[in-house]
C-alpha cells in the first residue's frame, strides 16, 4: 500500500514538474519570438536583453546585467541565441559579487592597520634592509670571533696567574676569584652552545 501511495505522489510530482518545465520553456520562447527583431533574427542583443531585465528584475545593477547576459551568452556572439536564452531563469537567479584580486594578506584589515602593515611590506623589500640585516649579521659573526679569541686570553691569563701565583694566592684575591668564575662560566656558556644545550647562555 505505501509503495502504491509512493508511486502515485512520485509520478504527480513529475507530472507537475514536467509542467512547470514545459510552462517555462513555452514562455522563454514566447519571450524570445518578441525580442528579436527583423533586422536582427539571430538572436536577443544586449540592448533589447537589457530592456528585458529591467522589467523582470528591476532591482537588478546594470553591471548585474551586463554579467548574466555574458554568462548566458556561451559562444561570446554579440547576440543570445534561443539555445543559450534557455537558461534565463537559472543565471538570473545568480547573485554576483566582485572578487578582489588580493596582493597581501593585509588587503582587508581596516586603514590604519592597512597603512601600517604596508609600510612594513614596503621596508622588509627594500635593498635597504637586507643590506642592513647582512651587515648585522656580518658584524654578529665578528663579534662571536672577537669574544672567542677573549675568552682564549682570559683563558691563558688564569693559566699563567694560577701558575706563576699558585692556587691558593690566586683564589685569597677577590678579584682573582671574580676574574676565574667569569672566565670558568664563559667557558660552559662556550661548551654548552657548542653542546646545543639550550638551558645554558653563553656569558
Amino acid at each position: 500500500l505505501l509503495a502504491v501511495v509512493f508511486d502515485t505522489f512520485n509520478d504527480i510530482e513529475k507530472r507537475k514538474f514536467k509542467s512547470l518545465l514545459l510552462h517555462k520553456r513555452t514562455a522563454i520562447q514566447h519571450a524570445y519570438r518578441l525580442l528579436i527583431s527583423q533586422r536582427r533574427p539571430a538572436g536577443i542583443s544586449y540592448r533589447q536583453f537589457e530592456g528585458l531585465m529591467r522589467f523582470y528584475k528591476p532591482r537588478m545593477s546594470a553591471r548585474e546585467r551586463y554579467l548574466t547576459f555574458k554568462a548566458l551568452n556561451q559562444n561570446n556572439t554579440p547576440l543570445l541565441s534561443l539555445k543559450d536564452f534557455y537558461d534565463i531563469y537559472e543565471v538570473a537567479a545568480l547573485k554576483w559579487k566582485a572578487k578582489k584580486n588580493r596582493e597581501h594578506w593585509f588587503d582587508e584589515l581596516p586603514r590604519t592597520a592597512l597603512l601600517i602593515f604596508k609600510g612594513i611590506n614596503i621596508l622588509v623589500k627594500s635593498k635597504a634592509f637586507q643590506y642592513f640585516m647582512y651587515l648585522v649579521v656580518a658584524v654578529n659573526g665578528v663579534w662571536i670571533l672577537v669574544e672567542t679569541f677573549m675568552l682564549k686570553v682570559y683563558g691563558v691569563e688564569l693559566f699563567l696567574k694560577v701558575a706563576g701565583l699558585g692556587p691558593v694566592e690566586y683564589l685569597s684575591s677577590g678579584w682573582n676569584l671574580f676574574d676565574f668564575s667569569v672566565t670558568v662560566f664563559a667557558f660552559l656558556g662556550l661548551l654548552a652552545l657548542a653542546l646545543n644545550m639550550e638551558p645554558f647562555y653563553f656569558i
